[in-house]
């Protein structure tokens, strides 16, 4: 069994994800090629600055026209929205796995559909009136089944209408066509998917090798716990297909200086491994990374790879004086997780806001890391839509001083 540093895990797995360098094209087919890359692109709704689906591209791209990603969705169907390690953008070429039988939406489904029978009234006559809807009137939001009756005690009690297109929507039915503003329209599945991949059917044996192999293919190297939760398979199952992977030769098996269990890595990204301990690929890109980047989504595996703490406020229960920020993005520099910004895009004044930015301890503020920060710094606030650029304090007065200069 070959033995790695986790210096090296560490720099595949950033190689793997993209974000060595920047891409030279920004276009559509270097978008696409990105998400088939890393392989999910996680969709949350929060807003300070730009949304993560955009952060995410932005960090490998650089500066790009967020315009080029939404025509993947539409009118291009080179992508398609569903449940994977969250609700997600994915390659359409990937749709006839993630929408097999044995996957995760289905799932999730039926434990949706144990809730929806026990709590919604003629649950059967209602999951036939949304459908028969879309049907007859074409694409249709959740906001045009409004239930006048239904007074909403929580932003997660939906109105019966709008669980009854979720379950329609987990479950193949119905697919999303396209998104005007953040709001989905949603239409058949038989409208929208391709027909050329409709045809394609995948076996649960293949589905199942399938998510353990993409997820390796994103990440290099990861232990069985870490491939499950790419796409948020069972530790179970992903442990009794790494065994039937490795008797296949497809993969095989990794000791990690300092790791407890074993890791694993696809045979074929061996020769890139070896490149990688040989020094070449060497990262040389600053930029700044989304919370729900695919290289730190998994909290653990971030600890182990760049001994970087992190969690994300927003959603933290810790009261607000003792937070780091509210939406807190690390700082990649060269491969490593070198500081934090907490950043807001003051949109009416064309103005981001840098509430404060923050060095690691025992990082140095050198000019090469400044330089770094400084001209990721002024591509985030194009990217962002803004003119201008305010940074309010730092706990680092020369990394604040050599910005300032900039």
């Amino acid at each position: 069994m070959k033995t790695v540093s986790v210096d090296a895990v560490r720099k595949l797995a950033i190689l793997k994800q993209g974000l060595h360098k920047h891409r030279e094209r920004k276009d559509k087919r270097q978008i696409l090629s990105t998400i088939n890359d890393i392989g999910i692109l996680q969709l949350d709704t929060i807003n300070v600055v730009e949304r993560s689906h955009y952060l995410v591209m932005f960090s490998r791209l650089g500066n790009y026209d967020q315009r080029a990603m939404d025509s993947l969705l539409y009118p291009d169907k080179k992508v398609f929205e569903q449940w994977a390690h969250a609700v997600s953008i994915l390659p359409i070429s990937d749709y006839p796995y993630i929408m097999s039988v044995s996957n995760m939406p289905n799932e999730r489904l039926s434990r949706y559909l144990a809730w929806f029978y026990k709590n919604v009234k003629n649950p059967d006559a209602l999951l036939k009136r949304v459908e028969m809807r879309i049907r007859k009137e074409g694409p249709l939001a959740s906001r045009h089944f409004e239930d006048p009756n239904h007074k909403s005690r929580a932003w997660w009690d939906w109105k019966p209408s709008k669980d009854a297109i979720q379950i329609l929507y987990l479950g193949g039915t119905l697919m999303v066509e396209k998104r005007v503003g953040f709001q989905r329209y949603y239409n058949l599945t038989e409208r929208v998917l391709p027909k050329q991949i409709s045809k394609i059917k995948k076996t649960q044996t293949e589905t199942k090798e399938w998510f353990v192999l993409k997820a390796l293919s994103c990440m290099g190297i990861g232990t069985a716990r870490q491939v499950a939760d790419y796409y948020r398979r069972s530790n179970g199952e992903t442990k009794e297909i790494i065994e039937r992977l490795l008797a296949s030769g497809k993969i095989t098996k990794i000791n990690v200086n300092g790791w407890k269990t074993p890791a694993f890595i696809r045979k074929k990204d061996l020769q890139m491994l070896d490149e990688v301990e040989k020094g070449k690929h060497e990262a040389r890109l600053t930029t700044f990374l989304s919370p729900f980047d695919n290289l730190i989504w998994d909290r653990d595996r971030t600890r182990l790879l760049f001994d970087f703490h992190y969690r994300i406020s927003v959603y933290d229960s810790v009261k607000k004086g003792n937070r780091p920020g509210y939406y807190v993005m690390p700082i990649l520099h060269k491969g490593q997780l070198v500081g934090r910004i907490d950043p807001k895009a003051d949109r009416k004044n064309k103005t981001l806001i840098i509430h404060s930015i923050h060095l690691e301890p025992g990082v140095k503020a050198t000019k090469a890391l400044a330089r770094g920060i400084g001209t990721a710094l002024h591509e985030f606030m194009l990217f962002n839509k803004c003119e201008r650029l305010v940074i309010e304090k730092s706990n680092n007065n020369g990394l604040l001083k050599q910005l300032n200069q900039n």
